[in-house]
């Protein structure tokens, strides 16, 4: 695996970590492809976090037609997570 795979993967392990440190948030998942981390609910991709540089990312949301949605949700890992946590409440949550 290159060394660029490696890192993304540990950041989607971190990214999932930080997420599932909520309380209610056990089953999210978040996966590394293509340069990017997939945020998903039972296997479905709920959101997008793409990395920007150095050690910052965005947030991107999937809208009902499947497009992405850019969040103003921006910075660290640990950032992030709280970000999409906050706003994506009522898509992580499992009912």
């Amino acid at each position: 695996m290159p060394p660029g795979e490696n890192r993304l993967c540990a950041a989607a392990v971190s990214l999932q970590g930080h997420i599932q440190a909520h309380e209610g948030y056990s089953h999210v998942t978040v996966t590394a492809r293509a340069r990017q981390l997939h945020i998903r609910v039972d296997g479905e991709v709920i959101a997008r976090v793409d990395h920007t540089g150095s050690s910052y990312y965005t947030l991107a949301f999937r809208n009902h037609a499947g497009r992405w949605e850019p969040m103003p949700v921006r910075g660290t890992l640990v950032e992030v997570a709280m970000g999409a946590v906050e706003t994506l409440a009522p898509y992580l949550r499992r009912y």
